[in-house]
């Protein structure tokens, strides 16, 4: 059943054209790339960094490729993966985050996600946080992400950048 409907989805954004920018939502580009339910982790404002989750579908026959990310509200945007190594939470960059045709990646709190480095002001509850997604394909996505506080256990957990 959610094949189907995400199926229905799919098709009627793909009829929408280029670059649908809706707050929180499905967007959409003429690649069948979409993002859903992004939103960016509100922190105190003195962090320096804070982190934007999305679910991003692909809706086409060939995997896609994540290249970059850009948001005007950091000096530095890296797509980023959470590792548990030797007991420690750890957080390494990755280059070329793979979308798998008719598939899904889940950025989510503990694993992939996007890191805004180098704030250049504090997030507010509410606002919204535009990020630009940019595909080995030169396609573009642009996502409006609300700022959101984190929920549940993940609060707990410590990240140690490298």
């Amino acid at each position: 059943m959610r094949a189907k409907l995400i199926g229905c989805v799919f098709a009627l954004l793909a009829g929408l054209g280029s670059s649908v920018v809706l707050a929180g939502e499905a967007h959409t580009h003429k690649e069948g790339l979409m993002a859903h339910g992004a939103w960016a982790r509100l922190v105190p404002p003195v962090a320096k960094n804070s982190a934007v989750y999305m679910e991003i579908m692909n809706a086409g026959k060939v995997a896609a490729t994540l290249a970059s990310a850009s948001s005007p509200v950091a000096a530095v945007v890296e797509v980023h993966q959470t590792t548990m190594a030797d007991g420690v939470m750890k957080m390494s960059e990755v280059k070329g985050l793979q979308v798998p045709a008719e598939g899904s990646v889940t950025l989510k709190p503990g694993g992939f996600h996007i890191m805004l480095i180098n704030l250049k002001a504090p997030l507010q509850k509410g606002q919204e946080v535009p990020v630009t997604l940019t595909f080995s394909s030169g396609e573009s996505l642009t996502v409006n992400a609300p700022v959101k506080a984190m929920q549940g256990k993940a609060m707990s957990h410590h990240h140690h950048h490298h």
